[in-house]
């Protein structure tokens, strides 16, 4: 939809979440992307297989892992 949204962890609870920014600035109550990731170092959103639609990657602290979440458009 062209509109930033926003991702984060948490270390406290080992979870990822997404915030869908409805484009008037205001964010949608929090969506739990994966509720068992522990130690996330980096998070970013990527448009990895091209289809104008931004997908998830992390990096978790202390391992060699990238973590790949695919958007489906839901």
């Amino acid at each position: 939809d062209g509109d930033i949204d926003l991702i984060h962890s948490s270390r406290i609870t080992d979870d990822i979440f997404l915030y869908q920014n409805d484009g008037t600035g205001n964010f949608t109550t929090q969506v739990t992307v994966d509720s068992n990731a522990p130690l996330v170092n980096d998070i970013a959103g990527v448009d990895i297989n091209e289809d104008g639609r931004f997908e998830i990657i992390a990096t978790l602290e202390g391992t060699d892992q990238l973590v790949y979440y695919p958007n489906n458009g839901s």
